[in-house]
This record gives C-alpha cells, structure tokens and sequence, in this order.
C-alpha cells in the first residue's frame, strides 16, 4: 500500500483550512519545511482562494477564546 502525499496545491489548501497558517508566507514556509516546491503557490487568484479559507478560521477562533 502506498502512502498519499497531497500535490503542493492541495497541501496549501489544507494549511489554509487548518488554522495552522494565518498568511501566504506561512504557507509557504511550511510548505518549504515539509520539502514542498512552491513554484505553483502563485499567482493573485490563488492568494485570494487561500486568504478566504484563512480568514473563514480566524472569527471562528476570535468566537472560541471569547475576542
């Protein structure tokens, strides 16, 4: 059985949705650190995609701790 390793694109996704990475640097340097290439991790339309996700996280912590 092989083990699945999510393309870059899908692995930015997943930061992205995690609450993990609050911007397209921290993306970018956990992708680096998880020997990720960021050669596609381009591009405008992309960076809206993710800073979306992202900030679909951050109210949903803000309501958690109370601010």
């Amino acid at each position: 059985m092989t083990d699945h390793r999510p393309t870059e694109l899908e692995r930015a996704f997943q930061l992205a949705k995690s609450g993990s990475c609050g911007s397209m640097r921290d993306i970018r340097n956990q992708l680096r650190s998880e020997d990720y290439s960021i050669a596609q991790i381009t591009g405008r339309s992309l960076a809206k995609q993710l800073q979306a996700l992202m900030a679909e996280v951050r109210p949903a912590e803000k309501t958690v701790t109370g601010r």
